[in-house]
Parts: structure tokens; sequence; C-alpha cells
């Protein structure tokens, strides 16, 4: 018999973004929360109005989607890492949410405050900046209904 030795691995941070449908997410197979996997991912829901839904079907029947041009998702300098400056104060400005998001998983948000930092970033850096500034935590604060599982209507 061996000696077993661990050796440390640099660890890989990786960015995930998925879907999931509501009945599978609710599946008992799965159980999510038991794996902690709900602590660890930022949900974002929504779910189609009456109205949105005729819209879409309109869209659909005037063949409007076979025109739809795709958009476009350039991040400014190609792959390259760019760290993002986010001040204190912004980032103090999230704990409201990072509280009321944990409160509805019974988790303390420590995660959660993590996730919504590298959020507001992220809303920078799509536009183009090296430092999150008052319009991106206000486009932060316009889409915040949809973080969370309460399907919030479109």
């Amino acid at each position: 018999r061996g000696q077993i030795v661990s050796k440390k691995v640099e660890g890989i941070k990786c960015g995930l973004i998925t879907s999931i449908t509501r009945k599978m997410l609710y599946d008992k197979r799965h159980k999510w929360e038991k794996y902690g996997f709900l602590s660890r991912v930022l949900p974002i829901s929504y779910d189609y109005s009456s109205s949105t839904r005729l819209e879409i079907l309109d869209f659909i029947e005037q063949e409007q989607h076979l025109k739809a041009e795709l958009e476009k998702f350039n991040i400014p300098d190609g792959k390259r890492i760019k760290e993002i400056e986010l001040s204190y104060e912004l980032a103090k400005r999230l704990e409201s949410y990072s509280i009321r998001f944990a409160q509805a998983q019974k988790l303390y948000g420590f995660r959660i405050q993590k996730q919504l930092q590298t959020l507001l970033k992220s809303i920078a850096r799509t536009r183009g900046k090296d430092k999150v500034d008052e319009e991106d935590f206000k486009e932060f604060h316009k889409n915040s209904h949809f973080i969370g599982l309460d399907f919030v209507q479109v």
C-alpha cells in the first residue's frame, strides 16, 4: 500500500449561464437545495403575461421571427481578463438586495453578495467600462426584480 499524497490543483473559475424549466427545477428527484446548488447560483426567473404571449404569437404569425436579427453580444477587449473596479459604496448598496434574496432561500447572503457584485461588474464590463458607476447600478436595479424564483411576468 502506498501513501496517498494530496496535490493541490489550481482552481478553475468558470461562469455558467444556463436555463431550466420550472418543472425540472422543482422536480423532487434533483434535490437542488439538499446539494447546496441553489445557494451557489443566482437564479433569474420570469414568466410571460397573457399579453406578452399574444404579442409573441402575433410576431410569429407575421413571420417576423424569420427576419429578426440576433443581438450580438460583444465583450470589449476580446477575451482578455480585465479587473473592473467596484467602489465600497456601490457594493454596500447591494447589501439590501443580498439580504432580501438570501432570506427567500433561508441563507445568510454571503454568496449572493459576491454574485451580485460580479453581476454589477459585468454590467459595467459589457458597457466597455473599467469602473462601475451609477448608471450601471441603475441598470442592475431596473432588472433586479427578475432575480429569484418568483417568475415575474413580462
